[in-house]
């Protein structure tokens, strides 16, 4: 079996930059003065190589990095990136990703709506979707989740009137 090695770059998703990547200047560190009262969230980036960056504030540029959640996240890039890469225009317009229960991703696209894929097949779930997308433009409507976890079933739920479309994160 041949393997296919994905990289953002080839998905059109230049903006996993340089800069998350530690490439550039060199960075020195200070020692802390006094122990941080809590420790500070850590964000996962994905680089164009595919590599993954821990960091716990945001480099320069990272607004326009894939933000991944969930545990286990980091270790599933590479089912993620594969994934997209069969569907390049929901790459393009992809904000986040949740890894879900160990075994499921959930996708936020930039306009705040979320995919709920499936744990099997989701490829012919994606698919599925962008052709409904085109001929009825799910994804550009008042829809919050297009839950496609069930392979017969597509479930569609409006956004409340306090959900707002969220902008750029």
């Amino acid at each position: 079996m041949a393997k296919h090695r994905v990289t953002a770059a080839a998905l059109g998703l230049a903006a996993f930059a340089l800069a998350a990547c530690g490439r550039g200047g060199e960075q020195q560190a200070k020692a802390p003065e006094a122990p941080p009262a809590k420790a500070a969230p850590v964000t996962t980036y994905v680089c164009d190589d595919g590599r993954t960056v821990r960091a716990s504030r945001m480099p320069p540029g990272a607004e326009k990095l894939l933000l991944l959640g969930g545990p286990g996240a980091p270790e599933h890039v590479g089912e993620l990136l594969l994934l997209l890469a069969y569907e390049p225009a929901i790459a393009r317009e992809l904000r986040s990703a949740v890894w879900v229960g160990h075994r499921r991703w959930n996708l936020v696209l930039n306009n705040g709506v979320e995919i709920w894929l499936p744990e099997e097949d989701a490829v012919a779930a994606l698919k599925q979707l962008v052709k409904l997308d085109d001929k009825h433009k799910l994804l550009s409507r008042e829809f919050g989740v297009v839950d496609l976890r069930l392979p017969d079933k597509l479930y569609l739920r409006k956004r409340g009137p306090g959900d707002a479309t969220p902008g750029p994160v």
